[in-house]
């Protein structure tokens, strides 16, 4: 059996997620933050969208 692919937040041009045997695909995370914080605080928040990302496709 083939595992069907499952597309989140479609746009004309792209899906942000791609869901497909199991495995999840997401599209840049990056901190939109301002350009002069730190790495932690950038990495916080690219860390708390990708769980918002996770916590969607896996509800």
């Amino acid at each position: 059996m083939i595992d069907a692919i499952e597309r989140f937040e479609v746009t004309p041009r792209m899906s942000k997620i791609v869901r497909h045997g199991g495995i999840v695909y997401l599209c840049g995370q990056t901190a939109a933050g301002s350009v002069a914080a730190d790495i932690t605080s950038q990495t916080r928040e690219a860390l708390s969208l990708t769980q918002a990302i996770l916590l969607l496709v896996f509800k």
